[in-house]
């Protein structure tokens, strides 16, 4: 299953490097579908970046997801591994 992270352009490239990181909240924030990360991401810029995360593959190593609501999975921290660029 592949989840979706929706980010500024600037974010993303951190994102990339060091991994997803829940900053000033408890928690990573994550969504089903790229819509609704692109709509998460367009709360910050006018121009969101989609990122892919393989949930399957983080879940098979051992990193836990929580479904918080139908458009919120919830994880403590995403390797730069398991991320990619969507591809537009």
């Amino acid at each position: 299953k592949i989840l979706y992270h929706g980010t500024t352009p600037e974010a993303a490239k951190k994102i990339l490097k060091d991994g997803l990181k829940p900053m000033r909240r408890r928690w990573v924030h994550l969504s089903p579908t790229p819509e609704i990360a692109r709509n998460v991401g367009l709360r910050r810029t006018s121009h969101p970046v989609i990122l892919e995360i393989d949930a399957e593959k983080a879940r098979e190593d051992g990193v836990k997801f929580y479904r918080a609501t139908e458009e919120v999975y919830l994880c403590d921290y995403i390797s730069p591994k398991y991320i990619k660029l969507m591809k537009k």
